[in-house]
């Protein structure tokens, strides 16, 4: 009568030849290894979608929605929570008119919407930020072309931003990172002080403020107005 091996030998059997054959690719250097490394992407940083009805964002890191205008002569200015908003109940709405006072003398007013960060978040491992906004032109003032999305990390007194244009309809936006830019006025007062310009990286790691801001590009005695509106911001 024929003997046949049993499960137990034929499973040690099948492991042997599967290590001899790997100790063979090894040895004539035909087994490539895979020495990427894997990147495990962080959760996204869910600012506010204006569902509360509040200017508490939901993340509560960020402390409340402030607004305000800057450089303008007898300006009016709201912001509030309103319905409805991009497929959804509720955004956030800035609504305004500004002047560039008749001086003589360029004065860039504007308004700004500004969320400030309990300490400071490190945004190295996130690749951008995303909003839907909104723009509607009233009164007879020039209307807003861009709006500008802005950090701040006055840890190491500076910033960086992008101007985006704005759209007449709910638009979804994605700003990459990489496609910020420093903020002028700030590099210039570094350069003015001789101090250096930090690196964006280092100013990533420490912002502590974010901004969304309309700065019409007004001549002297010009004025601006509008309602813009924004909601799902996220950090992503």
């Amino acid at each position: 009568m024929a003997l046949t091996a049993g499960p137990g030998r034929r499973r040690r059997r099948a492991w042997q030849v599967a290590g001899a054959a790997a100790a063979a690719a090894l040895a004539c250097g035909c087994l490539t290894v895979d020495d990427r490394t894997l990147t495990v992407k962080p959760s996204p940083i869910d600012i506010s979608n204006f569902e509360n009805v509040a200017l508490q964002p939901a993340d509560p890191r960020f402390d409340a929605w402030q607004y305000a205008a800057y450089n303008s002569d007898a300006p009016t200015v709201i912001a509030a929570v309103v319905s409805p908003g991009f497929n959804s109940g509720w955004c956030l709405s800035i609504d305004w008119q500004v002047t560039d006072a008749p001086d003589g003398a360029l004065n860039y007013p504007g308004v700004l919407l500004r969320t400030a960060i309990n300490g400071s978040i490190d945004l190295n491992p996130y690749e951008s930020v995303v909003f839907a906004h909104r723009y509607q032109n009233t009164g007879t003032c020039m209307a807003l072309q861009n709006v500008i999305v802005r950090f701040l990390c006055r840890q190491v007194q500076f910033g960086f931003e992008k101007y985006v244009p704005v759209s007449y309809v709910w638009q979804m936006l994605s700003i990459n990172f990489a496609d910020l830019e420093e903020v002028p006025y700030l590099r210039q007062m570094l350069l003015d002080t001789q101090q250096d310009v930090p690196t964006k990286e280092a100013c990533l790691a420490v912002v502590d403020e974010v901004q969304f801001l309309a700065q019409g590009d007004l001549q002297d005695g010009q004025c601006s107005s509008g309602e813009l509106q924004l909601d799902d911001i996220s950090i992503r």
